[in-house]
């Protein structure tokens, strides 16, 4: 059995089956046509309709379950760290800002921030 991954297709199966009839069709009313070219559609499509294959669309994902309190608490303690970490980080920044012995990076930088102020 042929299936076709949510990558292919991210619609429903039922859009899937009006899909893969409505090629069935153009196809069955191209077989009474001269001259005209053929219908075409996805190479999934194609495939299990011209071979007669059966077909399946891919299940949807599973949901993604909740966190425990452990793990939300977790990630709160990270978000909280994290914020204090670049707090940290910005008073450093600053500090060397303000200091009149610091590196010419920091100089440079000090300069570009006045001017855009």
């Amino acid at each position: 059995m042929k299936t076709i991954t949510r990558t292919q297709f991210s619609g429903t199966p039922e859009q899937l089956v009006a899909r893969v009839e409505s090629f069935r069709n153009a196809l069955a009313a191209h077989a009474e046509t001269v001259g005209v070219p053929a219908p075409r559609e996805a190479d999934w499509i194609e495939q299990p309709v011209r071979d007669g294959e059966p077909y399946e669309l891919e299940p949807p994902p599973e949901e993604p379950r909740a966190l425990t309190v452990v793990e939300r608490a977790t990630f709160e303690l990270e978000a909280k760290r994290v914020a204090a970490l670049r707090a940290l980080e910005t008073l450093r920044l600053e500090a060397a800002i303000a200091d009149p012995n610091a590196p010419d990076e920091v100089k440079s930088y000090r300069a570009a921030r006045d001017a855009a102020q």
